[in-house]
């Protein structure tokens, strides 16, 4: 349940940021909407990834996992 609630949500996202930029070029141009992605991007993913953290900590093995 929670994995289709996830991807529903990333489903959604794409529709909705596919049609912010369309508005956001038509209105600003195409270089001003790439600027605009890139700065929300970037403030709302490199928080997220700051926050994520590992449940099963990692253990380091060889070359091959035997």
């Amino acid at each position: 349940m929670a994995n289709g609630i996830v991807l529903a949500g990333g489903g959604a996202g794409g529709a909705v940021v596919s049609i912010a930029l369309n508005a956001i070029i038509h209105r600003l141009g195409i270089a001003w909407a790439f600027r605009i992605h890139c700065l929300l991007v970037a403030f709302t993913g490199l928080p997220a990834a700051f926050v994520i953290r590992e449940r099963v900590p990692y253990k380091p093995c060889g070359l091959i996992d035997w």
